[in-house]
């Protein structure tokens, strides 16, 4: 679905299970559809959603990038958290500025991280990707 029809029509927020696509060859190529009835905008309009093979691999190209980035800005956090003449640190002030690296729609829930207090104000971060 486009995010603007996502954005502009409350009907479509909800999720289509993958066990009611179908099925359809197009010139050699299958394409996976779904197709209902749906009161849109006041009206009812016929609802077609379909899995685009090129969208999928753009948006699994963009999150492994998302995640390459990320993990280079937490590698350098790291970094700067364990040289001996960093700054001491607030933990919550820190843990909001980790959480901010990683928020991302689907980032997320991929990047794990933790932060322990090896000293006053000194931390470690440890991360991994799911």
């Amino acid at each position: 679905m486009s995010g603007y029809f996502q954005n502009r029509c409350p009907a479509s927020s909800r999720i289509y299970s993958a066990d009611n696509f179908k099925e359809v060859d197009i010139d050699g190529s299958i394409l996976k559809f779904y197709r209902d009835r749906k009161i849109i905008w006041g009206q009812e309009r016929t609802v077609v959603i379909f899995i685009s093979s090129k969208l999928k691999a753009g948006r699994i190209r963009g999150i492994y990038q998302s995640i390459k980035k990320i993990e280079k800005s937490l590698k350098e956090l790291k970094i700067s958290l364990i040289n001996p003449g960093a700054k001491k640190r607030d933990r919550d002030s820190l843990e909001e500025k980790i959480a901010g690296m990683v928020k991302g729609q689907y980032v997320k829930n991929i990047i794990n991280w933790e932060l322990e207090e090896i000293s006053d104000g000194r931390f470690m971060l440890k991360f991994y990707t799911n």
